[in-house]
């Protein structure tokens, strides 16, 4: 291939940039595409939960991986996506079509003049004090012409609304590929039992990592009090028929967002589970110290229904005298497990990959088996942040052995 080697990393989350930072580091080029709007992935929604030490929840290792991409030059590209991968003369040739963007998150100051103006209501606030561009609503973008309306991008004193943007496709060359697409959460609404999205007072613990993040508080999304009693219902979406594996992280997310919660703000929480899944010597060692101020069940619960006062009433088994138990909480967070992304199938053919029984990219050893094309992160499997950061350097490495430009 002409020029310097370079490296194309698919997606953006924690895996994707420590891959794209080590490869900076091995003195190889980067460029890091992903199809959200702003890099993270997932990490970007968690909340540090320190109490009054550090709970080793990993959330802040995304800021330094930011900060490291940032620092070696990567070329990002996004919103984008890899629309055709094909190999060529010893080299990978990638279509990646960058989507059109009608507001710019780079150039948004959050200023909210937008919204004001715009009368579909079609922007709102997003992640932060960005705010976001919903095309179904926006009468510009139903209009079917460039005679529909401009309110925004007029009343924008930054520039960042462009209504006449659109998809550009470029191809690039590259010496080898890291695929680090991610997961997707497990739907809650599959577990209907529970109540989500019947009832507003059960979450998911990503809700609430989301609601500590933006606020550093946790309130009842029925009323706006803070709850007292929490409730947390362990594999949702994990270790069933159809989702027979350990998602791995659950336990130690629900345990240590429950030690915030009592610390910060007085709550008192229940966590149902199967088994306890200590994965990690660093998990072993909060749990220890967890057991004292979380209540444990070992049961799963029945289903969730409302009470008479506003309450959740949670039913369960208990177990020393096997009657069935109805117990008020004020608000129930469901811990879903971590789901192979919908589009691993159509990834996975035109990288020449595999899936794993769960849907999964199937890692090959070392990468040979896939000729330079690499796997990382979440993508082949539930992990929390500190190991996909690992996997994401790991990967880089292996490909920097690739393309023989490792420096050592």
């Amino acid at each position: 291939m002409s020029g310097s080697p370079r490296v194309l990393v698919i997606g953006g989350g924690v895996a994707g940039l420590s891959a794209a930072a080590a490869l900076g580091r091995l003195n190889l080029a980067a460029t890091l595409v992903e199809k959200a709007p702003t890099l993270g992935g997932f990490a970007s929604r968690l909340a540090c939960k320190a109490a009054n030490e550090c709970q080793r929840c990993s959330a802040c290792l995304l800021e330094e991986r930011l900060g490291e991409v940032a620092r070696q030059g990567v070329e990002v590209i996004l919103p984008a996506e890899v629309v055709e991968l094909r190999r060529d003369s010893g080299c990978f040739r990638a279509a990646i079509e960058r989507r059109a963007l009608p507001l710019d998150p780079a150039r948004c100051t959050g200023c909210g003049q937008c919204a004001a103006v715009c009368p579909a209501g079609a922007i709102t606030q997003a992640e932060g004090r960005l705010f976001a561009l919903d095309a179904t609503g926006c009468r510009h973008a139903q209009s079917g012409s460039d005679d529909g309306c401009t309110r925004c991008q007029e009343a924008c004193p930054t520039g960042a609304i462009d209504l006449a943007a659109r998809p550009q496709t470029t191809e690039k060359e590259f010496a080898a590929v890291i695929a680090a697409t991610g997961f997707t959460p497990f739907d809650a609404r599959g577990k209907p039992h529970f109540g989500y999205g019947a009832l507003p007072d059960v979450m998911t613990a990503l809700e609430v990592e989301q609601a500590l993040r933006r606020h550093d508080r946790l309130v009842r999304p029925s009323d706006g009090r803070q709850p007292a009693r929490v409730a947390f219902i362990q594999c949702v979406g994990s270790r069933d028929r159809e989702h027979p594996y350990c998602s791995r992280v659950c336990c130690a997310y629900a345990l240590r967002l429950a030690e915030a919660l009592r610390a910060r703000q007085g709550a008192q929480s229940t966590l149902f589970y199967i088994d306890i899944q200590r994965f990690g010597r660093e998990f072993a060692h909060t749990l220890e110290g967890l057991r004292h101020t979380v209540r444990l069940v070992r049961m799963m619960p029945g289903d969730v229904q409302p009470g008479p006062e506003g309450q959740l009433l949670l039913s369960y088994m208990d177990g020393r005298s096997h009657d069935v138990v109805d117990e008020e909480f004020d608000l129930v967070v469901l811990s879903v497990g971590m789901a192979p992304q919908p589009a691993n199938g159509e990834l996975a053919s035109r990288l020449g990959l595999a899936l794993d029984a769960a849907g999964f990219l199937a890692a090959s050893a070392g990468g040979v088996a896939a000729h330079g094309i690499f796997v990382a992160g979440a993508a082949t499997g539930p992990m929390g942040i500190a190991r996909a950061c690992a996997e994401g350097e790991r990967a880089a490495w292996e490909a920097a052995r690739w393309v023989g430009g490792s420096r050592g």
